[in-house]
């Protein structure tokens, strides 16, 4: 069956009545046109694998609760510190953040920011940012937030075996990980597939939760998005999506 496309309004709110989300579960045979293996979370078709950021083997222990830190090397200037090749990790926890590069006034997370430049690798337990470069926000030692920046900057939804819910897939000129609001802010030429279905706009809100997506275009211009009929989407762990029997 040939794809079908469809225009949405500028301020379109798109939920999985329009079919954007819906039977964002099952799994299949590898889609044509999607993203090679390795590439980059959430890659346009036809998308470079990213140059990834090398980690350590293993990480030194850190205490549940506690945020740790190993690099490089450490240099103070002035009111700055310059870390390179960081991970940040903290104890009981998925989050790891890495990067080439890290600045920051001081090594503390009680409240700072963190500016990371080069290969920057973002985890979370809503999922996975991906960016040339990203302002971090710590508060009360917790993450605070997140805004990353590429060309583009990308963004995966982490969904475990077995759970009711699709893994979406994005990308933009800037994400904004809000984890207060539960959802991820998608800027400049925004796009969010699930494997199959796509939508495309200057702007995307993507909430975790409830898997809702709300969509505007920029200037007037309208929401444009693909719904493939016989496609199902990646199962959580199988990574492959296709058409359906």
């Amino acid at each position: 069956m040939a794809n079908t496309r469809a225009n949405f309004p500028a301020r379109a709110t798109l939920l999985a009545a329009l079919g954007l989300l819906a039977a964002w579960n099952p799994s299949g045979a590898a889609q044509p046109g999607a993203a090679p293996a390795g590439a980059a979370p959430g890659a346009a078709p036809g998308a470079a694998p990213a140059e990834a950021q090398p980690a350590p083997a293993s990480l030194p222990a850190c205490g549940t609760g506690n945020i740790c830190f190993t690099a490089d090397d450490t240099e103070y200037r002035r009111n700055r510190v310059l870390l390179h090749n960081i991970v940040i990790y903290q104890g009981g926890s998925v989050l790891r953040i890495e990067a080439h590069s890290a600045e920051a006034s001081s090594l503390d997370f009680a409240d700072s920011s963190w500016t990371l430049e080069g290969a920057v690798l973002l985890r979370t337990p809503q999922g996975k940012l991906a960016a040339d470069r990203a302002t971090v926000h710590f508060v009360a030692s917790r993450l605070g937030g997140a805004i990353a920046t590429g060309g583009p900057a990308n963004f995966e939804q982490d969904v475990a075996a077995g759970d009711d819910g699709h893994t979406a897939r994005g990308h933009a000129r800037t994400i904004d990980y809000d984890p207060q609001a539960g959802e991820v802010r998608l800027n400049g030429e925004a796009f969010l597939t699930n494997g199959c279905n796509e939508i495309n706009g200057e702007r995307i809100v993507y909430e975790f939760a409830q898997q809702r997506v709300h969509a505007q275009g920029a200037g007037g211009a309208r929401v444009q998005g693909t719904i493939r009929p016989e496609c199902r989407p990646a199962h959580p762990g199988n990574g492959t999506a296709g058409a359906g029997p």
